[in-house]
């Protein structure tokens, strides 16, 4: 046995360095999989495929499949043991170099196309209930299972990865397990009921208050529970962090009084239409605009009906804005309109405004914002292939600020028009 394990360990350490590995199987290192022989046991209505581990003490399972053709069961039940190993991994073999990967009812997902691993054996499934052994739970393990709606994870499961439950569209209540200590920010994407969230008080991690999941101390806003239309932010908040209301469906947001840093695209791509500053001294709203006070920088902009126009109290604007409100993912926005009070345009600015160049662009200073990044690296540094409206006695200052930034020749001659 200790050759056999030494082996084991050598192979796969071959394996992970060469690439061979997916990021499933190479996740666990320390736990070797026979994989050559496959065990199966029945738990009510599903038939469960598992792996045992080379010393025969833990049990992987890695498919579920309904009994019989046709039966649509409320619950999936993982047993404690199978041939007599503890149950401590959950979750399909996972496919190298791909965009997508298997759930554990081996229905492939593959999001950013439109796949959400949905199986008929898993649409009716209500509950899942998994015994305290498990460990870990793999990548897309639970993905699309559209009728799921609670779910507690077992304690000694330390991380939640890519996936896990994404699309899981009627998820309301999740407990969290105890030991938490990785929490990736797509393990619940397209889960736009999930309301609920609980977690013991001795997790040393994450922290649950207002419906956000607070880190580092109860200073960072890491993530936004989905389905709650206003958000609180807690008064010990300093950060709000990139991505943290990416899943949000929240309409209110209102800042606790220390908050202080907006990271890039902390708010892009939510639903929220109104911003109250409450006692907070760092920013201010304008219009559909909120501000930093001190170099008076643009730091949320809300978008209504595809237009986005910018408060004439912000100065500058730079690629850490967040936009928000009613513009969808991959959308562009139709009209973006710059006053005259913007005098900088930090480097790939444009980039938080949408998937692409507004359809219409104004730029109402007389004289072209200083551009941070100027040259021809490759990237478009202002609006392209769309209609640029400027001052009338500066367009010909305009043509050479396009010039100077390398993005003159994407503009037509008719799209360039003056007010």
């Amino acid at each position: 046995m200790r050759k056999q394990l030494v082996k084991g360990i050598v192979i796969m350490a071959f394996l992970v360095t060469v690439g061979l590995l997916s990021r499933a199987e190479s996740s666990s290192a320390a736990q070797l999989w026979d994989t050559e022989k496959s065990y199966t046991t029945t738990k009510g209505e599903f038939k469960l495929y598992a792996y045992l581990s080379v010393d025969k003490k833990k049990a992987w399972v890695y498919k579920v499949e309904a009994k019989k053709n046709g039966a649509s069961p409320k619950k999936l039940i993982f047993p404690k043991k199978i041939e007599k190993a503890e149950v401590v991994r959950i979750g399909a073999k996972q496919q190298k170099d791909s965009d997508g990967g298997a759930n554990v009812f081996d229905a492939w997902e593959e999001r950013f196309h439109g796949i959400d691993g949905s199986a008929r054996v898993s649409e009716e499934i209500k509950t899942i209930s998994m015994p305290d052994t498990v460990t870990e739970i793999v990548d897309d393990a639970f993905c699309g299972m559209l009728s799921l709606e609670k779910v507690k994870i077992p304690n000694k499961v330390t991380v939640l990865d890519y996936g896990t439950f994404a699309d899981c569209k009627k998820l309301r209540e999740v407990e969290l397990p105890k030991k938490l200590s990785v929490f990736n920010k797509s393990c619940f994407e397209g889960c736009n009921k999930l309301e609920k969230m609980k977690l013991s008080r001795k997790n040393k991690k994450y922290y649950i208050k207002n419906h956000v999941i607070l880190t580092k101390g109860k200073k960072n806003l890491y993530w936004a529970i989905p389905n709650n239309k206003t958000i609180v932010i807690p008064d010990s908040v300093t950060t709000i962090e990139t991505d943290a209301f990416a899943d949000s469906r929240a309409t209110k947001l209102q800042l606790g009084k220390r908050v202080k840093n907006f990271q890039e695209n902390s708010l892009t791509g939510s639903k929220i239409k109104k911003v109250v500053m409450g006692k907070n001294p760092y920013y201010a709203v304008h219009g559909n605009c909120v501000y930093r006070k001190k170099d008076k920088t643009l730091v949320i902009g809300i978008v209504k009906k595809r237009k986005m126009i910018i408060s004439k109290k912000v100065k500058r604007i730079t690629n850490e804005a967040s936009v928000c409100g009613d513009l969808k993912k991959r959308q562009s926005l139709k009209v973006l309109d710059i006053p005259s009070s913007v005098n900088w345009l930090g480097k790939d600015w444009l980039d938080c405004f949408g998937f692409d160049s507004p359809e219409k662009t104004y730029f109402r200073r007389k004289t072209p914002p200083k551009l941070e990044s100027t040259g021809d690296t490759g990237n478009a540094k202002l609006p392209v292939f769309r209609k640029i409206y400027v001052p009338k006695k500066s367009l010909k200052a305009y043509q050479d600020w396009y010039k100077s930034a390398g993005d003159f020749d994407y503009i037509e001659e008719d799209d360039w028009k003056t007010f």
